[in-house]
């Protein structure tokens, strides 16, 4: 672990990020927002894993009472991927 990138601190411009356009925080707020909306996504409970006939798709959902979520998601950084969930 010694090396690991996890432990390293890095210098960021974080200023510099945000006047490029190259900042997370409107993704992050989005997510936060996303979460707030949604009873299910506050529960480390009822996750249930969906079949998807792709191997680089994964697919889940939550359900809180009448609140459920699916969540598909594309696992190839590199590629569109197309998939049938059940």
């Amino acid at each position: 672990y010694l090396d690991s990138e996890k432990y390293q601190l890095k210098p960021r411009d974080w200023e510099a990020a945000a006047r490029e356009g190259r900042t997370i925080a409107p993704l992050v707020t989005r997510l936060n927002t996303i979460r707030r909306e949604n009873p299910a996504l506050r529960q480390l409970r009822d996750l249930h894993f969906h079949d998807a006939d792709q191997d680089a798709v994964i697919a889940y959902s939550k359900r809180q009472g009448s609140n459920t979520v699916l969540v598909v998601a594309n696992l190839d950084p590199h590629h569109t991927q197309e998939a049938t969930v059940s």
